[in-house]
């Protein structure tokens, strides 16, 4: 499986699932699947230490799950990480949901709502881990990166220019709202359903690119903001 990302159009990073041979002490060689994440410049190597940092903090966590990253290799730009051998469980529930689809057999809205305390459950550990990602996300910094979006910006030729107003207009509310001060914390970065795998026995959440410093309600807004958009999309949702 090969995907890209494409930010703005500009392919920056490139993910390859791959099959592995691996020689270890014992009889023969075992076979393993990994994923092949490559970058266009050295964010992998932060990525790395922080997933590895992350791994040890899972290890002695109730909820938390995480990849394990195998290794970085400079000269490549390439990380390697384990595979997670789970289903989007939680994902396909929750998309059955939306839908106005059923429920697989032996699947409830009470074990849908189970999986979620796991997942309320992992981000708490992760904000008690005591990580320090080298990235920092602020308040007030989000909001500036906003006020600069090619969106809002005047003269866009927008057929819509209230609605711009309107934006604005909110964002200069939320400025003034912002925190002199914030308490930072461990965060995913793009925390939300789709980035899990698994169910409320093993759920592990996948792509941390973002791992960041950041004010405490970030990952959860972003959670609930992307649980409840998509039904708003879809008629009748």
């Amino acid at each position: 499986m090969l995907s890209f990302a494409r930010p703005g159009g500009r392919i920056h990073r490139a993910v390859l699932r791959a099959a592995a041979s691996l020689w270890g002490t014992g009889d023969g060689t075992s076979r393993r699947s990994v994923y092949l994440k490559f970058f266009d410049d050295e964010r992998g190597l932060s990525i790395h230490g922080g997933l590895t940092a992350l791994w040890e903090v899972a290890r002695g966590s109730s909820a938390l799950r995480v990849p394990e990253s195998l290794g970085y290799d400079p000269g490549l730009r390439m990380l390697v990480m384990s595979d997670v051998a789970l289903e989007s469980e939680l994902g396909d529930w929750i998309r059955c949901v939306e839908h106005g689809r059923s429920l697989p057999a032996g699947v409830d809205l009470e074990r849908v709502d189970r999986c979620l305390e796991v997942v309320a459950q992992s981000l708490r550990e992760l904000q008690h881990s005591g990580l320090q990602p080298e990235e920092r996300r602020t308040f007030r910094d989000e909001l500036a990166r906003l006020k600069d979006g090619e969106l809002l910006r005047a003269g866009d030729g927008s057929v819509r220019p209230e609605l711009a107003s309107l934006a604005l207009a909110l964002l200069d509310r939320l400025e003034a709202l912002a925190p002199l001060a914030e308490e930072l914390v461990p965060a995913h970065g793009a925390f939300r359903h789709k980035q899990t795998l698994g169910d409320e026995h093993t759920l592990t959440v996948i792509d941390w690119d973002g791992l960041c410093l950041a004010n405490p309600a970030l990952d959860a807004a972003t959670f609930l903001v992307r649980l409840c958009r998509e039904p708003r999309r879809l008629p009748g949702g």
